[in-house]
């Protein structure tokens, strides 16, 4: 397939530190497009299928209140966003591949690229990672954390990724196995407490099985951990987007927030928002999960203090950034977060590509690969011209940073009562309507100065008052660095 650059009447920018958007009429003779050569998946994800976890073995002492003796003791389970989850499915999967590799075996995940992240999806069934927390003289000492795996059938605890390693293993080879035919568990919990074992002549054969699999585990380094558990969330978060029926505003975007009184909206900056359940899982939610999010809602000019935080929002309180007049903002601190952008989870880089990224913080929004983003038409786009010319979207297929410029590549959709041709949209965005395809033989290839913005269901932002673009004018490190987050 090849790439095609739209026609060159669409007034564009590029978006860099540099060029602001009052130079969009500039022509575009900077830099030539990337080619855009096949990018790497970036993440390999091992799905456990059999499990042996028991969730009735999880700690009970979860309250946090002193003990009766006076000493503290509770165990705290992690959730979802918390980074040490990803961190922790990162380690274990580095563990079992290089255990794996030492014996000559290996796990279908296809071509492995040197920068992919090999992790797991997801613990297994019914096991569970929990902070212990333990303090006999909360007075003067301070509090006590240990992280561990919790689900294990004999009600013991794992205390590591190392130690739980073997376990998984053995869990992998179990999958579709009988029984009868499941093979010896030689980990440390199943060898204590005996599990699996039929006497002397097993307790030898297992022995003789393991014999020669250890190996020495390198430890990760903390900006290893660190840069690892971004990669996973990002792309955790990837994928809960595309489902019907998850949250609509992601973590790190700015969202117009409804005052409770009902006397306007405030800008707010989205903290974490509630967990999506598949029907399947909601029996599993967690009790302290709620159904809102939790947002930093900024303080009016004039008003001391940077603002507040507020928890279990509902998504009905909140509204993209782009359904209203943003000049109605004169914060500055939100006037340059909405003002810029910055790259998400760089997945690999060439010369001709240049920086290829999984997403970016673009203006207010959060964009991913894969999803849609509307895009401003071209002069040469079918109903362009009429008196109401459809909707236009971009389904991303690369984001790309060449010579400080963004570049988005993708299909290009209309809005239409049409069967797709060769290539769908997004699972939400074709449950919203019908989509017509444009050009469908070329991969086309737009600028920064493009994007209108996210995508959003007419349920949640009716057509009519969408009326707002982005207008972003420079890029930053991270959302992070301009928000002055700590």
């Amino acid at each position: 397939m090849s790439s095609t650059l739209r026609n060159d009447d669409i007034r564009r920018y590029a978006v860099n530190a540099t060029v602001s958007a009052t130079s969009s009429t500039t022509p575009l003779t900077a830099a030539a497009p990337p080619n855009f050569s096949a990018r790497p998946r970036g993440v390999k994800s091992i799905h456990v299928e059999f499990s042996d976890g028991n969730a009735s073995t999880f700690p009970t002492a979860l309250s946090k209140d002193l003990r009766k003796d006076g000493t503290i003791y509770y165990y705290t389970r992690l959730d979802r966003s918390d980074h040490r989850l990803s961190s922790y499915l990162v380690r274990v999967a580095k563990v079992v591949v290089d255990e794996l590799e030492a014996n000559n075996l290996k796990l279908e995940l296809g071509d492995i690229n040197q920068d992919d992240l090999i992790t797991l999806d997801d613990l297994p069934k019914d096991y569970a990672l929990f902070d212990h927390v333990t303090n006999k003289q909360p007075k003067t000492q301070k509090d006590r954390t240990i992280t561990c795996l919790c689900g294990h059938p004999s009600g013991k605890k794992f205390r590591s990724a190392i130690e739980f390693a073997p376990h998984l293993i053995w869990l992998l080879k179990c999958t579709d196995l009988a029984p009868e035919k499941r093979p010896i568990c030689d980990c440390k919990l199943c060898r204590a407490d005996g599990m699996g074992i039929q006497g002397e002549q097993s307790r030898k054969r297992s022995i003789e099985q393991s014999r020669g699999h250890l190996v020495t585990y390198q430890r990760m380094t903390t900006s290893e951990v660190q840069l690892s558990a971004r990669k996973l969330l990002a792309e955790m978060e990837r994928r809960e987007d595309k489902k019907i029926g998850a949250a609509w505003y992601r973590p790190g975007e700015i969202v117009w927030y409804r005052v409770a009184d009902g006397k306007g909206y405030i800008p707010a900056m989205i903290i974490t928002r509630p967990s999506f359940h598949d029907e399947d899982e909601r029996e599993y939610r967690l009790e302290w999960e709620t159904e809102g999010y939790r947002i930093f809602a900024f303080k009016l000019s004039g008003v001391s203090g940077a603002g507040e935080a507020l928890p279990n929002i509902a998504e009905s309180e909140l509204t993209p950034w782009l359904s209203r007049d943003p000049s109605q903002c004169q914060i500055p601190k939100v006037l340059d977060i909405v003002s810029s952008w910055s790259t998400i989870d760089k997945i690999g880089s060439n010369p001709e590509d240049g920086d290829l990224y999984n997403g970016l913080f673009f203006g207010a929004e959060k964009i991913w690969c894969g999803e849609a983003i509307c895009v401003l038409p071209a002069a040469d786009d079918p109903g362009t011209k009429s008196e109401n010319p459809p909707q236009e979207i971009m389904v991303i297929e690369k984001i790309a940073v060449k010579e400080g410029k963004l570049w988005i590549s993708g299909d290009l959709f209309v809005s239409g009562n049409a069967p797709y041709i060769r290539r769908t949209v997004p699972t939400r965005v074709g449950a919203d309507r019908g989509w017509i395809i444009l050009y469908p033989d070329d991969e086309v290839v737009i600028e920064g100065g493009d994007i209108k913005g996210r995508w959003y269901s007419r349920t949640l932002l009716p057509e009519k008052d969408r009326r707002y673009n982005a207008k972003v004018y420079k890029r930053v490190k991270s959302r992070r660095a301009v928000a002055n987050l700590t």
